[in-house]
C-alpha cells in the first residue's frame, strides 16, 4: 500500500513491468510518453563515449522526464522510467528490426554469457531524482541457428531486447543466471522498491 500522498506513474507499455510492479503491491497509473527510442539513441546517446550501463540509465531517465512533462498534475507525482538492455562484448543488443535480425542476435548469445542491464529513473514533480541500474549475468547453452529460428517463429520477440524473453520458451536456452531474475524480465524489483521508499512510497 502507499503510505504517502504521492502518485506513482509507470512510464512504460511493457506488460511484464506492469505485472512485476503490481506483484510488488504498488498502486500506480500508466502514462507511456511520446518518445522515439531508436531516434533518441541514435541522435543523443550513440554520439557520446558512454558505457552501456550509462546509456540504459539515460534512456530510462528520458522516458521518465518525458512522461512527467506530459502530466497535467505534476506536484504529487513520482514517475518511474525503465529501460532494459542485453549487452555482449560491451555492445548493446536492442530490439530486433525483423526476424532475421532476431536470429542473428540470438546466435551472438549462443554458448556464452551476456549481461542484462536494467536502468531505472524515478523523477518527481518537486524536483527529486534517483537514477540507478541493476546488472545480471545470463549464461546460455549452445544452440543451433535452426533452434533460434524456430524459437523466433514461436514467440513474438521484436519488442524484446536481445530478441528473447527469459520467462518464455527462451528459458530452455538459459543454463543459469548470476543476479536478479526479475531484472532480466525487465524490472529490478529490489532496487526499485528501495528507491521508492525514499519518496515515501512504502510497499510493505
Amino acid at each position: 500500500m502507499l503510505l504517502a500522498d504521492m502518485r506513482l506513474i509507470l512510464a512504460s507499455a511493457s506488460p511484464r513491468r506492469r505485472e512485476l510492479l503490481s506483484g510488488m503491491g504498488a498502486e500506480y497509473e500508466i502514462l507511456v510518453p511520446e518518445l522515439d527510442e531508436r531516434k533518441f539513441i541514435e541522435q543523443e546517446l550513440l554520439r557520446r563515449d558512454i558505457s552501456p550501463q550509462e546509456q540504459t540509465v539515460l534512456l530510462a531517465g528520458q522516458k521518465a522526464l518525458r512522461a512527467l512533462e506530459e502530466l497535467d498534475e505534476k506536484q504529487d507525482a513520482v514517475v518511474l522510467g525503465v529501460d532494459t538492455s542485453v549487452v555482449v562484448d560491451d555492445v548493446i543488443l536492442g530490439k530486433p528490426k525483423d526476424e532475421d535480425d532476431a536470429v542473428e542476435m540470438l546466435m551472438m548469445l549462443s554458448g556464452r554469457a551476456h549481461k542484462v542491464v536494467s536502468g531505472f529513473a524515478l523523477v518527481s514533480g518537486d524536483g527529486r531524482r534517483i537514477m540507478d541500474y541493476e546488472e545480471t549475468a545470463v549464461f546460455m547453452r549452445a544452440f543451433t541457428e535452426d533452434e533460434a529460428r524456430r524459437y523466433v517463429k514461436s514467440e513474438y520477440v521484436l519488442d524484446k531486447a536481445g530478441a528473447y524473453a527469459i520467462q518464455g520458451k527462451a528459458a530452455m536456452f538459459v543454463e543459469k543466471i548470476d543476479g536478479c531474475y526479475f531484472n532480466v524480465v525487465g524490472l529490478p524489483v529490489f532496487r526499485v522498491a528501495n528507491s521508492l521508499s525514499q519518496f515515501g512510497i512504502e510497499l510493505i
